[in-house]
């Protein structure tokens, strides 16, 4: 998975996601996996999560666009990792 990826892309290579969920970036501080979304996005940027379920490790890819952009045009910001269980 790299940055710029599309959704088909991304599709692609791990199947539609196990969880897809949109929300707004808040204000730090907060905690969670979204924290580090901060190095990319600004606070009350949209984003798109979708989370895979791989054996124990969950998988999340971030996806944003322009604000005026449709939600299928954007793409992968970034992408992170955690062992399933693991409370933030």
């Amino acid at each position: 998975m790299k940055s710029g990826m599309s959704r088909e892309q991304v599709r692609s290579i791990l199947r539609n996601p196990d969880l897809s969920t949109v929300a707004v970036l808040p204000k730090s501080p907060f905690f969670g996996p979204q924290e580090s979304l901060v190095h990319f996005l600004k606070p009350g940027t949209s984003f798109e999560e979708w989370q895979y379920t791989d054996g124990g490790t969950i998988y999340l890819v971030w996806f944003c666009g322009a604000k005026e952009e449709p939600r299928e045009s954007w793409r992968v910001v970034t992408k992170f990792s955690y062992p399933k269980g693991v409370v933030f």
